[in-house]
């Protein structure tokens, strides 16, 4: 479950989140704590992960990087908003800030039922990133 915490800026944001003990996503200002996943997510997650990897080897891509769920996603357009997807792919070779990517080919959410509701929203939000734009669908 989210929990809301404060207001904050986007700068005001990456700098607490460099210390915090616990991952926060931000959304327009406002932080939302993540809970902890179960061992089914995390099998799933690990499971994609390991596929993209092989098929990024088989095609020797030298540029792609393959991300599980500490990395953020920032969305800088307002409403800004900072994610941590389950998995996301990133081929740009610009995209090289450490702390979080923005340009994405490929974004991975895995969702259980009680988190669905809550990140729907954040699957049509990707779609405002050049680097996916026409790739995302709506969730059904």
């Amino acid at each position: 479950m989210y929990t809301t915490l404060s207001t904050l800026s986007l700068e005001q944001y990456l700098e607490q989140e460099e210390r915090a003990l616990i991952k926060h996503e931000y959304v327009d200002g406002q932080l939302y704590a993540i809970a902890g996943a179960t061992e089914t997510h995390n099998l799933i997650v690990g499971n994609i992960v390991f596929e993209l990897t092989l098929v990024a080897r088989a095609k020797k891509t030298k540029h792609c990087r393959i991300m599980q769920s500490d990395m953020k996603m920032m969305i800088v357009e307002p409403p800004k908003v900072s994610y941590y997807p389950d998995v996301i792919v990133i081929c740009d070779e610009t995209d090289d800030e450490a702390l979080f990517k923005t340009k994405p080919c490929f974004v991975v959410e895995v969702l259980s039922e009680s988190t669905k509701r809550r990140r729907v929203p954040s699957g049509f939000r990707y779609t405002r990133i050049s680097s996916l734009a026409g790739q995302a669908k709506a969730p059904k």
